[in-house]
């Protein structure tokens, strides 16, 4: 599995919810490491998919790798829609979407 965040796949809900105003960070991941080994997964976290080769069954990361796949799923992700009059960078304004931006909010 390659994601471009650095974190195994989590749960995102909590993100509003728990991370923000626990005294602890909750524990987020989808799924315990264990089951991701037991089903043969590898986690490539903090990697872009550049190119899709469908004939070759080849996906290419951004550093250059190559890998191999039996089954490929494509799940783009997405971004918060910005409002025009709420730009994203503006001092006042945050968008909530990633850990990382529930870490930088957090009380």
């Amino acid at each position: 599995m390659v994601g471009r965040e650095r974190h195994k796949p989590y749960e995102r809900p909590p993100l509003s919810k728990a991370v923000l105003v626990a005294a602890e960070e909750p524990r987020l991941d989808v799924l315990p490491q264990e089951v991701w080994a037991l089903g043969d997964i590898d986690l490539l976290n903090g990697s872009d998919a550049v190119d899709l080769d469908v004939s070759k069954r080849q996906i290419r990361l951004a550093s250059g790798q190559v890998l191999a796949y039996d089954m490929c799923l494509l799940a783009t992700g997405g971004e918060p829609n910005a409002l025009a009059s709420a730009p994203a960078g503006h001092p006042h304004v945050h968008y909530m979407r990633t850990l990382e931006d529930a870490r930088r909010l957090r009380v």
